[in-house]
């Protein structure tokens, strides 16, 4: 942890096998950072193991989501366009021949929301229109 920042992966979903989300930050970044298999719940694993197993024994794959938490990080952080944290992170995700879908906040949930509540809200100040977390 530098500068009071968090960062945690875990395997949310291998198949139809489901991992819990994260509760407690500390407890659980600790537990998958020390383990060979990142997940939160142990019973998972093993259920995810065997579906591995099963997909190696038919030749086959089998696909998966990881969840990843970054907790720390100042409001504001990059720019609003171009330059945000989650332009930048995704770039460098979608290098990656095997990711086809990256979630930031609520994600691919921001679809079923009204704007009112999805958006950050907005602000004038000096008679520029900013978002409200830029006003600070």
């Amino acid at each position: 942890m530098r500068r009071g920042i968090k960062i945690g992966s875990h395997i949310c979903k291998l198949g139809s096998v489901q991992d819990r989300a994260f509760k407690n930050l500390d407890s659980d970044i600790e537990k998958v950072k020390f383990s060979t298999f990142a997940v939160l719940d142990d019973d998972k694993k093993d259920q995810m193991i065997d579906l591995i197993e099963k997909a190696r024994l038919e030749g086959d794959s089998i696909g998966g989501t990881l969840e990843t938490v970054i907790d720390g990080l100042p409001a504001g952080v990059g720019e609003p366009m171009f330059d945000s944290v989650e332009s930048m992170l995704s770039h460098m995700l979608f290098s990656i021949p095997g990711v086809k879908g990256v979630e930031f906040g609520a994600g691919f949930s921001f679809a079923d929301m009204y704007g009112s509540e999805a958006n950050d809200p907005f602000a004038i100040k000096v008679g520029k229109i900013l978002r409200f977390c830029s006003v600070f």
